[in-house]
């Protein structure tokens, strides 16, 4: 699908969604010239809103570009409805009708290959995605694959430094390795009124939804379905990969969602941030809120030297 220009910038749902668009725009705004032709991936994409969005704002800000927008997520995930995938369809084939949506948008299996080509895309995303991702050493090399030279990545999610678990709105119980002592945490956690847990009770069957299951049901999807990395661990595994990678964006996050707060928008393209102040930065802000990793697929040295060592 080729996106054109809107009339109207479209409103962008979550400050997450306001944040990768800046950063995305941004960097591509530097390494791509007008003319060019972007195709971009979204990893995880779900229920396909943030790829929406993106394919319907970048041609508002990368103007002279063309945009081309493709997304996949796994098939029988657990933190997925079983038809999301059709109603993302629906929806998009509704409003962006002379697109092949079941070739863009694709379901795979946990431990397959990325169903793309070498080096096909310019760009990819993904949105509260690293923290399900089991093999981290695949998905990092199935990145480095798809990604062209010279093209970037953006993802945004919650490490293993935050202090409160992002699902089930519980302080530190993703740092537990023992699961008895999980179950126990959310269940004390549950009862304060201050977890998923409400919410969830309420959309229970009748006499389905104490205490007790909610611990044990929560407490077998933090085993099984989170896999929460620490800021050191991602950057060795994108190096291992091949790859380039900073977190010197992470502190646009919080301010994009105060801009939101406050000015009631954010900024639309975000300027290179300053790698020292924003590294501190990162370092207190790990603990509260969801970090950005930006991987780039540079080839400086070959670039600038020739190869030649020294």
């Amino acid at each position: 699908m080729t996106v054109t220009g809107a009339p109207e910038f479209p409103v962008s749902l979550s400050a997450t969604h306001s944040h990768i668009l800046a950063v995305l725009a941004g960097e591509v705004l530097r390494r791509s010239p007008a003319g060019a032709t972007i195709r971009l991936l979204d990893v995880g994409c779900g229920d396909c809103r943030l790829l929406e969005f993106l394919a319907a704002a970048l041609p508002q800000i990368l103007e002279g570009r063309t945009i081309e927008v493709y997304g996949f997520d796994i098939a029988g995930h657990a933190t997925q409805p079983a038809d999301f995938f059709d109603e993302a369809r629906q929806r998009l084939k509704a409003t962006s009708p002379g697109a092949d949506w079941a070739d863009r948008l694709r379901l795979i299996r946990e431990g397959d290959a990325w169903p793309y080509a070498s080096a096909m895309f310019d760009v990819v995303v993904s949105n509260q995605v690293l923290e399900h991702v089991a093999d981290a050493d695949l998905f990092f090399a199935e990145l480095a694959r798809v990604l062209a030279p010279g093209g970037v990545s953006v993802h945004l999610f919650p490490s293993r430094h935050v202090m409160m678990e992002p699902h089930l709105h519980t302080p530190f119980v993703h740092w537990f390795g023992n699961v008895d002592l999980m179950r126990r945490w959310l269940a004390l956690w549950a009862r304060t009124g201050r977890s998923a847990f409400g919410r969830w009770s309420a959309s229970q069957p009748p006499q389905s939804g104490s205490v007790d299951r909610y611990a044990r049901v929560h407490a077998d999807f933090l085993q099984r379905f989170t896999h929460y990395r620490t800021q050191g661990q991602v950057l060795r595994l994108v190096k291992s990969a091949g790859m380039h990678g900073s977190f010197s964006a992470s502190p646009g996050y919080l301010a994009c969602a105060v801009s939101r707060k406050v000015r009631g928008r954010a900024r639309q393209v975000a300027p290179p941030p300053p790698p020292i102040r924003n590294a501190a930065l990162t370092l207190l802000l790990r603990y509260l809120t969801s970090l950005t990793l930006v991987t780039t697929h540079d080839d400086d040295y070959s670039r600038l030297t020739g190869g030649e060592p020294g």
